[in-house]
């Protein structure tokens, strides 16, 4: 039953490299815009770091064009004050952003190492306080989530046969249908470094 299992993944991955696949790190900038539901007044908050991983799969269009769908998680987080907690000491306040995307890439080979892209998907997104302690240990308030939807677009290049970087900009919007406030899109700018299989 091993030998069978061992093989049947085998195959399952040689025939998933063949059409080729991609690994990566995307660090950056983003902002989220929210406003008052009584008053419409809408303000930004400028997350400090923002940093995801993503898978791609490719699957060739042509020869110079492929469509992949791509998983992507993403983090971002703001430090908002650092507070004592009742029974557990000093605490770093944190709001933080964290996001699960399946998306759609439509690539084109420009060159053998340039490639622009665009796409776009729908996510779950959570948005919540997080407090890190002083011992090591993490609490959480005010946690809520969203579903999202997202486009982006960007290029990379090749540096070596496997290794690339590459700058996307991705804009997100939320289906937010609080009573007090609403958070209403959420723009990134980020670099990203990846490894290319095939």
């Amino acid at each position: 039953m091993g030998r069978y299992l061992s093989a049947f993944l085998i195959t399952v991955f040689t025939v998933f490299l063949s059409y080729g696949s991609e690994i990566g790190l995307k660090l950056g900038y983003s902002t989220l815009s929210y406003s008052s539901v009584a008053t419409g007044e809408s303000k930004d908050i400028n997350f400090t770091l923002t940093g995801s991983i993503y898978f791609d799969y490719d699957i060739p269009l042509s020869d110079t064009t492929a469509f992949s769908p791509s998983f992507q998680i993403d983090y971002a987080y703001k430090t908002i004050d650092y507070v004592y907690l009742y029974g557990h000491g000093y605490a770093e306040e944190k709001f933080t952003y964290t996001g699960f995307e399946i998306n759609g890439k439509g690539k084109a080979f420009l060159t053998r190492a340039f490639m622009i892209y665009a796409g776009g998907g729908i996510s779950m997104n959570r948005f919540a306080v997080d407090y890190t302690l002083e011992s090591g240990g993490t609490l959480t308030s005010d946690e809520e989530t969203y579903l999202g939807f997202q486009g982006f677009a960007g290029f990379q290049f090749m540096i070596t046969k496997m290794l690339g970087l590459g700058a996307e900009y991705k804009y997100k919007v939320y289906n937010d249908d609080s009573t007090d406030y609403t958070f209403d899109n959420q723009s990134f700018i980020l670099a990203n470094i990846f490894i290319r299989f095939k």
